[in-house]
């Protein structure tokens, strides 16, 4: 997964969208599915997902993911909270796409910072008629992997 999201980062500058601020903005649509339904919280077999709206996120983007970052369109940001077990994480997202695909970034904790270390994945979100039936489906880096199904926690 880092291998991909590095060549992901050391190639944007080939993207033809650029942000030009110090601080990356969200590009929010209404008609973009993903980012205007994601957040709440969502349950699958092993581990439920909350995703939390919250652009001041983007204010703490380092320098250096800023630079790679920055030729990316941004469609929501905020916090992902994983919850497996006993045990709960919560990591800032962005919400972009690549190749057409709705791609979420997280950030890890590393070596002391909390932005230290980018993971990412593809994502889907298929609407039901009512929020109970909404579906995330989340994969990995790359379109071969298999994708994970939740469903949204409507309490």
């Amino acid at each position: 997964m880092r291998i991909l999201l590095f060549f992901l980062l050391s190639m944007s500058p080939a993207f033809l969208f650029s942000q030009t601020k110090k601080t990356l903005e969200i590009n929010y649509n209404k008609e973009n599915v993903v980012a205007s339904s994601i957040d709440g919280i969502w349950k699958a077999k092993n581990n439920n997902l909350e995703f939390i709206s919250d652009p001041t996120v983007l204010e703490a983007i380092s320098d250096h993911y800023f630079q790679h970052l920055k030729e990316f369109k941004i469609y929501h940001a905020g916090i992902m909270k994983v919850a497996r077990r006993e045990t709960e994480k919560a990591h800032p997202f962005i919400l972009t796409e690549l190749n057409g695909n709705p791609y979420l970034i997280f950030f890890r904790e590393r070596d002391d910072k909390p932005y230290g270390d980018a993971e990412s994945f593809i994502l889907f979100i298929a609407r039901g008629e009512t929020k109970s039936q909404d579906r995330l489906f989340i994969g990995g880096d790359f379109n071969n992997q298999p994708f994970e199904e939740y469903t949204r926690d409507v309490r």
